[in-house]
């Protein structure tokens, strides 16, 4: 499986029949909050996400985000401490290739995405309402250099008479391979990767 930026999403290939399961851990933390001052919010979210190759240019990706929140705060002098925690909605994603161009140690590849994020989630943690997921991906790999870019509009519905509105997320991610620097003449040994994003 090939690696993947924090939150760009690729569009290398996952061979037919074929699953990727990837794990992260990420911390937040909001403090001088100027809509309750004195709260302190720390966030730890556990996105599990698997990847499954439908075929060599389709492919079914599901995100599922477990959340731990914790709030504190002073009103009144008086500390009072939150916590909760519970999953968050259910995003289902089909990757579409639909340009690729091999060569020795190079591919470049465009794929089409789109998508529905269920409310699934625990209280406090779901949108209440279905939202879907237009938009694209291409990734280019050269040698020990690979460039990703994907661009994403989210349809937000309305819930609990609030209209969010739309998103829009542009993702680049540039990786170079720093181990091995040299690629072997046989074989795919295990790389260790340099991400900007």
């Amino acid at each position: 499986a090939q690696a993947a930026g924090i939150n760009t999403d690729v569009a290398l290939p996952v061979h037919q029949g074929g699953f990727v399961f990837r794990g992260q851990l990420r911390y937040q933390r909001l403090a001088n909050d100027p809509t309750a001052p004195g709260r302190e919010t720390t966030v730890w979210a556990a996105p599990l996400v698997v990847v499954y190759g439908v075929t060599s240019r389709t492919t079914v990706i599901g995100a599922l985000p477990y959340i731990f929140e914790s709030s504190r705060s002073n009103p009144a002098g008086a500390p009072v401490e939150d916590q909760r925690s519970g999953l968050a909605d259910l995003r289902l994603l089909l990757r579409q290739t639909v340009f690729v161009r091999d060569g020795v140690l190079h591919t470049s590849r465009l794929g089409l995405l789109g998508g529905i994020e269920i409310p699934s989630g625990s209280e406090g943690f779901s949108s209440n309402t279905t939202q879907y997921l237009l938009g694209g991906v291409y990734t280019l790999q050269h040698g020990r250099h690979e460039l990703d870019v994907d661009n994403v509009w989210k349809l937000n519905g309305e819930a609990d008479g609030v209209d969010a509105g739309d998103e829009y997320q542009a993702d680049a991610a540039y990786q170079l391979r720093v181990a091995p620097w040299n690629w072997p003449e046989s074989g795919a040994p295990a790389q260790v990767l340099g991400v900007l994003e």
